[in-house]
């Protein structure tokens, strides 16, 4: 589906392409109405100061499930079964914690603090910066005179020193004020096949994405906080260290330190988080 990102701040309309989108920018007064747009498109909806644009991308091709998904005959069906059993039985589980934190501190340490439906900071107060807001189903957003509307997982942007009001299902990432120095990794290679959303001074958000049998080459990532989206696994190569298997979990928040590796999807599903990833300065 398609990819929609919101940002608020402050200034005179963007330049073509801010926020993350590569594309046609089209602004209008922020009295204007917000549309609701799912096409198969990368989109990056703004809303900045006294302006609402809308920053399209090109389209995704070759993105469809037909795509790399592994045969049948790659796995035996029982394993297959197993998989499919347990990333059921992990989500529910994800699922009833996440609803038992309704309104609760998920993560917090000298970078960002991770709320889930509860949003402390949208009254811009002491302690907070840049807020990305990650929708985990629908949410209203009211910010800069106009209302927009997420759907899961897609983000909204507000920069340090602006408020909105909030409801729905949602996580509020507080990225702090004056952070210590970001850990960064021994090499800086980027990741491809990933989806740029939203570009700032300390800090970017993209969707990461994997179809089913696909690899990315080696790359690297900085400390970042990963909001899991979808249920598949993977199999990761670190730089020095052993091949690590991990099951994805909708649901799950963490910050990660960084890392140089290869990750291949062997799950039957495609990879998808949303990353809000720390640039080392």
């Amino acid at each position: 589906g398609g990819r929609r990102g919101f940002g608020l701040g402050s200034g005179g309309p963007p330049p073509l392409g801010w926020g993350g989108g590569v594309g046609v920018a089209t602004c209008a007064a922020r009295s204007a109405a917000v549309p609701v747009w799912r096409p198969a498109f990368q989109a990056v909806r703004v809303v900045r100061g006294g302006w609402v644009c809308d920053v399209r991308g090109a389209e995704r091709r070759g993105a469809g499930l037909e795509t790399g998904v592994p045969s049948l005959r790659r796995h035996p069906v029982n394993l297959r079964r197993m998989r499919r059993f347990r990333l059921l039985l992990l989500t529910v589980l994800v699922a009833a914690f996440a609803a038992a934190e309704d309104g609760t501190l998920v993560l917090d340490n000298d970078y960002a603090a991770v709320h889930r439906n509860a949003a402390p900071c949208a009254e811009a107060g002491p302690g907070c910066g840049d807020r990305v807001v990650v929708a985990f189903g629908e949410v209203k957003i009211a910010a800069g005179g106009s209302t927009v509307e997420l759907g899961y997982a897609e983000v909204f942007v507000a920069e340090a020193g602006t408020s909105y009001e909030i409801e729905g299902d949602f996580a509020e990432v507080n990225l702090k004020p004056d952070p210590p120095s970001v850990e960064g990794p021994a090499v800086s290679i980027p990741a491809g096949k990933n989806e740029r959303l939203h570009d700032a001074e300390s800090y970017f958000v993209f969707e990461e994405r994997l179809e089913p049998g696909d690899t990315r080459e080696r790359h690297s990532h900085a400390q970042r906080v990963v909001l899991v989206m979808g249920a598949t696994e993977l199999q990761q190569w670190p730089d020095g260290a052993d091949e690590v298997f991990k099951t994805q979990v909708p649901g799950t928040i963490k910050f990660n330190p960084p890392v140089v590796h290869i990750v291949r999807n062997i799950g039957d599903a495609p990879l998808r988080n949303i990353v809000i990833e720390l640039i080392p300065r």
